[in-house]
């Protein structure tokens, strides 16, 4: 029987391997005869939370804790395994603890930046990144931390500079390119190209990373025949993009298309779906690298595998790299090109990508017009109400990263040309009280008077959030990264909704939502004409009466809306795909 040491050693090898399972089985004979050994119970923590046994890992941790309750690899361990299993505030505890031995190392730091990050405490993630940026200047993982936080509290700026300090030292790294085109799209006051540049950077290190593509060879290039198509999706519950490609999945014809949904979330109920999903095979694949995924993906012979997370949280970009199926596509789940040369087209419309558009994307366009979207209602959304008696209420609902400087001069002055008017802001990263009075002062700094800002912290369920509309009188877009799910969501309770159009998609999508319902006139193409319909909106009760009564009609009966139409329409598309396909082939 090997020492505990020597097993250690082996089972590190092994992960270095990327081989969980065998490690997990030799930790298991060896926690027979040593079930105490600390460094032991904490690789199988580690092998257990790769795997997603979250609660199992945790065990493991807890033991290895009471054996070493002052060693800060062990505690560092534990607390990893309460952040995954959403003990956030114990997390940051143990962590803190990990943290204060003297020596210790960047892992324990960046274990505590990370949580904290989860947790929304964005201020102390700075000081905790910056503080292990002190030390080890430039770590790559701090400063994936360190940017992640700015991200967090709205400075994708500061966020952007400091990937571009750590690749300057430390340019192999992936994650961190793909990170910086992602920051970018926040960022006002880019040339387009400079952003596509940093994508195609993207899809440049992953081809130096990983093999070339290797697209299967079409068994029956039949242009007619049942096409098994593929959807990449983190899952259908609380994803967003999950609302907007609802209409397909609800309306796909199974007499042309065979469904396969693949989840990248951990989260325990990802396949839960809607009643009127159509029948499909669903595959959990969170922890799977792209070794293990490709082999998942080639073997249920794609002929269409459509890429649904983009550059987001729990993407498989990697995957999309090496090509398992003959035709690949982005759709909705990000808004500018991936940069991935695999991946053959991109899902648009001629509003959002207007002719000239093609230089910014690596994918082919596709533009379903009238509109790229289509929204399905929430059904909790309440009837449209106007609150009287109060003063004129300016909102904004959207993600806090798309809030920026320059984005907070325009509210100021919207505000400044309505005297007596208001503005709420929302958005799920404000749960915390200095995530707030950061974003106030900047808000003042930026020209506003604090007594006419309100900063809430985020509503528990969808229906308290829809709920809120009814205090706000008209919904203020953000630029340059335009609002999605909210401008949808405002307008259907009857809240218009006024943006400011860009060039290139991720500044145009406002403009597209707003076009299709027939809002098209609160489309600005400039700062002052942006505050010039904001102005004139609140100046107009009656016709601010009127949407809120009729709004959700017109939306309904709009583009953006027709469900059935929408999704013979994307059909449509994905055969023309396949024949022009095997008309090549």
């Amino acid at each position: 029987m090997s020492t505990p040491a020597e097993t250690a050693w082996q089972v590190r090898e092994l992960l270095s391997q990327l081989e969980f399972a065998q490690a997990g089985r030799l930790l298991e004979e060896a926690l027979k005869e040593h079930a105490d050994d600390p460094d032991l119970n904490s690789l199988m923590c580690f092998v257990l939370a790769h795997v997603g046994r979250t609660a199992e890992a945790l065990t493991f941790a807890e033991r290895a804790a009471g054996a070493a309750p002052e060693h800060p690899h062990v505690l560092t361990n534990l607390g990893s395994a309460l952040m995954n299993l959403g003990r956030l505030d114990e997390a940051v505890d143990v962590l803190r603890r990990a943290v204060s031995f003297e020596g210790v190392g960047t892992r324990a730091r960046h274990a505590l930046a990370m949580t904290l990050n989860v947790a929304k405490r964005y201020g102390e993630a700075v000081d905790v990144a910056r503080e292990g940026l002190d030390r080890a200047v430039m770590d790559p993982a701090l400063s994936m931390d360190l940017a992640g936080s700015y991200v967090g509290l709205a400075r994708a700026d500061l966020a952007a500079k400091t990937l571009r300090g750590m690749l300057s030292w430390y340019p192999d790294q992936p994650n961190a390119v793909g990170n910086l085109a992602t920051m970018l799209n926040y960022v006002p006051g880019l040339d387009p190209l400079t952003i596509r540049q940093a994508h195609d950077a993207y899809g440049d290190i992953l081809g130096r990373f990983l093999p070339p593509p290797q697209p299967p060879a079409i068994s029956d290039p039949d242009p007619e025949r049942i096409l098994r198509l593929g959807v990449i999706i983190p899952d259908l519950v609380g994803n967003a993009v999950a609302q907007f490609i609802r209409p397909l999945l609800e309306n796909l014809d199974t007499s042309r298309f065979e469904l396969f949904v693949y989840y990248t979330s951990p989260a325990e109920n990802v396949e839960a779906a809607w009643p009127r999903m159509v029948a499909h095979t669903a595959r959990r694949l969170p922890w799977h690298t792209e070794a293990q995924m490709d082999p998942v993906l080639r073997g249920d012979r794609l002929d269409i595998l459509m890429d649904l997370v983009g550059m987001t949280t729990h993407h498989r970009l990697p995957s999309m790299h090496l090509k398992p199926a003959p035709i690949q596509v982005t759709y909705a789940g990000y808004p500018n090109t991936t940069g991935i040369a695999a991946i053959d087209y991109r899902i648009v419309d001629s509003i959002t990508d207007p002719p000239g558009a093609e230089r910014l994307s690596v994918e082919k366009l596709v533009r379903l017009d009238p509109c790229f979207l289509c929204f399905v209602p929430p059904e909790l959304a309440p009837e449209a109400s106007r609150t009287r008696g109060r003063p004129i209420t300016f909102g904004s609902f959207n993600h806090l990263p798309k809030i920026n400087d320059k984005l907070l001069r325009l509210w100021a002055r919207v505000l400044e040309a309505v005297p007596g008017s208001r503005m709420v802001i929302k958005a799920e990263a404000l749960s915390h009280a200095d995530t707030r009075g950061s974003l106030m002062e900047r808000f003042v700094a930026s020209g506003a008077e604090a007594s006419r800002v309100e900063i809430r912290p985020p509503t528990t369920t969808r229906a308290e959030h829809l709920a809120m509309y009814s205090e706000i009188d008209i919904a203020l877009d953000t630029f340059p990264y335009h609002g999605t799910t909210t401008t949808c969501e405002a307008m259907y309770v009857g809240v218009p909704v006024v943006t400011l159009a860009g060039n290139s998609h991720v500044s145009r999508v406002g403009v597209s939502l707003l076009t299709n319902a027939g809002m098209a006139e609160n489309v600005a193409g400039s700062e002052d004409e942006y505050v010039r319909i904001a102005a004139g909106l609140a100046g107009e009760g009656a016709r601010l009466d009127s949407l809120r009564g009729g709004l959700r009609k017109q939306m309904m009966a709009s583009p953006l809306c027709d469900t059935g139409a929408f999704a013979k329409r994307f059909q449509a598309a994905l055969r023309v795909m396949w024949r022009d396909r095997c008309g090549r082939g």
